[in-house]
């Protein structure tokens, strides 16, 4: 094995299909037109559709807290059991564009349920749950969104994308990310499912006394695509007497192991990778005069 003569390069992918679409709301549509649920006792919470908000075409649905006493108004619907298996198997990726106009200023407890402005990811057992808090940092360790560490997303609109991929194979990585605008703002790469109970998303007023106001233009919640085998394609041969091939079909957190042969008996580990994001991966090495085999699979 020759490692030294070898070059892997990752090229990571801009766009990733998606499975199916479980949850939805989207523009100035009454969540409970779309399927959600209400619930609380919202004294003090408006509610209402927003057309052309700022000038910009986008339509939304305000949730506005105004109250300082423990009211709610919360959005929520149940996942069937088909696709809380669909989440348990294959991960989840939730979307969330808004528009936050009167953020949260008084913390109250370590829990999500006490903030204003929550949205709340319950795939079920086996899957892996996640808070998203806007306006300050709670202490549970679930991810939040402090104001001050984003520039310019106050009182105009934000695409917040959270997405779980869970853990393929032995060797494979669990990955929750979030991602504001395009920018990195989360990740963990060992996030394990802690889910139990009923499946469910909810967004909304949490029961607190902070007050808290946003414009809900779009919340999408899908269940990823099921994972596909990787395949080696475009071998290559090159003036400078290289080999290269490329992997198609990577999807992050899974490693990947490329074997090698002189018989198709004997294998020898070639390389092993673990992706961090989806894309493809070229494999290149010199031509020495050995002859080999190729094979990859996962671990």
């Amino acid at each position: 094995m020759r490692i030294s003569k070898s070059l892997i390069l990752l090229a990571i992918l801009t766009s990733t299909s998606y499975g199916d679409l479980i949850l939805s709301h989207f523009g100035a549509s009454d969540p409970e037109t779309e399927g959600w649920n209400k619930s609380g006792a919202s004294t003090g919470i408006s509610t209402g559709a927003v057309n052309n908000d700022l000038g910009l075409g986008i339509d939304a649905w305000s949730i506005d807290d105004n109250s300082t006493t423990n009211s709610s108004l919360i959005y929520s619907a149940g996942i069937s059991e088909e696709n809380a298996l669909k989440l348990v198997q294959n991960g989840w990726k939730l979307r969330v564009k808004i528009r936050v106009i009167d953020i949260p200023t008084t913390p109250i407890g370590d829990s999500p349920d006490s903030n204003s402005i929550v949205v709340k990811v319950r795939p079920g057992s086996g899957g892996k749950e996640f808070d998203l808090v806007i306006g300050y940092e709670v202490n549970d360790g679930q991810p939040s969104i402090l104001v001050n560490g984003i520039a310019h997303w106050i009182d105009d609109y934000a695409l917040i994308e959270v997405e779980h991929t869970p853990q393929v194979g032995d060797w494979g990585d669990p990955i929750l990310t979030m991602k504001i605008n395009g920018t990195s703002r989360y990740r963990n790469n060992y996030a394990d499912p802690d889910g139990s109970g009923a499946a469910f998303v909810s967004f909304g007023s949490e029961e607190s006394p902070t007050t808290g106001h946003a414009h809900w233009a779009e919340l999408t919640f899908e269940s990823l695509p099921d994972f596909v085998s990787p395949e080696i394609s475009d071998f290559h041969i090159n003036q400078a007497n290289r080999l290269s091939f490329r992997f198609t079909n990577i999807r992050r957190g899974v490693y990947y192991q490329l074997e090698k042969s002189i018989n198709l008996i004997d294998w020898d580990f070639a390389y092993g990778v673990r992706p961090s994001d989806y894309g493809d991966i070229l494999y290149t090495r010199s031509l020495d005069g050995d002859k080999y085999f190729y094979r990859l699979g996962i671990r």
